[in-house]
């Protein structure tokens, strides 16, 4: 009995082996049916452009400006209305100018009269003219008799002097009484001197206060003229400021205020928005988009790049622009990431754009244009060289060398080889079945 069961167990076991033998036979059987497939497709070689670019989001940033008048007062005409646009140095609004005008009058009545004072000096001064030109000429002939006499008693004195010094060397042939008398005459003569200086000094004296007594009339005069002036042309000043002047070329986006309002001043250009009088764009002005450029892309942001900008909800159409500012400065968030201020200034401005409008800024950092472009896994190498399947009109393919030139990373651009209205033939994948 235990030898049947045995044998009956050998049985099983036989079984089992050939059964796996059997297995791994077929499946021997089906590799070896296996045949390595190939799978091509066409690819166009064409003409266009190809680019590196760094892709970041923006704001767009509208020049926005701000008017106000100088002074507070009453709106009293606004020649202008929301959408307008207007030119650097048109008056764009009026103030009410009644005090501004009283003073203006005041002070231009005060100018005309110190003008007719002015003028009434000066003709005065014109008619008596001939009179103090008299007396400037008798002075004058004064002056000129007085030095005379006075050069005159100089030789009498130096004359005198030397008969004293001959008579007291000899005072043998004079008599004490004459040297005397000589000397007394010496003195005499020079007190004499001293008395026609004295009135010399007098006379010029004289002189010069007709000649600042006139000049005085007239300087005073002119001051009261100039003084008058100046608080003229302040009072026009003061007018002028009534008026509001466009600093620059723009487009009125809002008027928050109606004739007959009262506005308050703000400093040119210092408002905003919500509390300035007028609010416009800057058409002389780009339109730009604020960049934020993490620190880790440095590398890819240079001042003078193009860029491509493309704005949500705006418009399908893709704006042109450049790099024009690039902050040396950083800025560092709440979360401790450091980032640069960077603009880009737009081309053109297009209309229906609005301020804060998020956009997808391309910043090309290598492009070419108008080159013929391959597929990258079209280009294969062999032997050092460079080669492309082309498919013949007749389905024949032939293998065409080429050399290439800028690639970024998916298509390469082709300097010699093809023209770029060929059928590329490329391996696409290895398949097996």
């Amino acid at each position: 009995m235990s030898y049947l069961k045995n044998k009956k167990v050998y049985l099983i076991v036989i079984v089992m082996i050939l059964s796996a033998g059997a297995l791994s036979a077929y499946k021997v059987y089906k590799s070896a049916q296996i045949v390595e497939t190939i799978t091509y497709k066409e690819e166009a070689a064409q003409i266009g452009d190809i680019k590196i670019e760094y892709t970041i989001d923006g704001i767009v940033e509208l020049p926005f400006r701000y008017m106000d008048f100088e002074n507070q007062g009453e709106i009293k005409e606004i020649y202008f209305k929301e959408g307008d646009t207007f030119n650097k140095g048109e008056a764009v609004a009026k103030q009410n100018d009644l005090d501004a005008a009283q003073t203006l009058e005041k002070a231009r009545l005060a100018y005309e009269k110190a003008e007719i004072n002015y003028k009434d000096t000066l003709s005065k001064i014109e008619a008596s003219l001939q009179d103090l030109e008299t007396k400037k000429l008798n002075y004058k002939q004064q002056i000129e008799m007085q030095k005379k006499n006075s050069y005159d008693l100089e030789q009498q004195i130096h004359k005198q002097e030397n008969n004293i010094e001959l008579m007291e060397l000899t005072p043998d042939d004079y008599a004490l009484i004459d040297i005397e008398n000589a000397k007394r005459d010496l003195e005499s003569l020079k007190l004499n001197l001293e008395t026609q200086k004295n009135a010399l000094v007098l006379a010029q004296r004289d002189l010069d206060l007709l000649r600042a007594e006139e000049d005085s009339s007239a300087a005073l005069s002119s001051i009261s003229l100039r003084e008058a002036k100046i608080t003229l042309e302040n009072a026009e000043a003061k007018l002028e400021q009534t008026n509001m002047y466009a600093r620059e070329d723009g487009r009125i986006l809002t008027i928050t205020k109606d004739v007959g309002q009262a506005v308050a001043a703000i400093s040119s250009g210092a408002g905003s928005a919500d509390q300035s009088f007028i609010t416009y764009i800057a058409t002389n002005e780009p339109y730009v988009i604020k960049l934020a450029i993490p620190e880790f892309d440095l590398v890819s942001v240079n001042v003078g790049q193009k860029a491509e900008v493309t704005v949500e909800g705006f418009s399908e159409k893709t704006l042109m622009g450049k790099v024009t500012h690039l902050s040396e400065i950083p800025k560092t968030d709440n979360n401790q990431v450091v980032t640069y201020a960077a603009t880009v200034e737009l081309d053109e401005k297009p209309e229906g754009l609005k301020n804060g409008m998020n956009a997808v800024v391309s910043i090309i950092s290598k492009d070419v244009s108008n080159v013929v472009i391959v597929p990258n896994n079209t280009v294969y190498f062999e032997n050092g060289k460079q080669y492309v399947q082309v498919k013949e009109g007749e389905g024949n393919i032939q293998k065409v060398t080429i050399i290439t030139g800028f690639s970024d990373g998916t298509s390469a651009e082709v300097k010699e080889g093809l023209k770029g209205n060929e059928t590329l033939i490329s391996k696409v994948q290895v398949s097996t079945k």
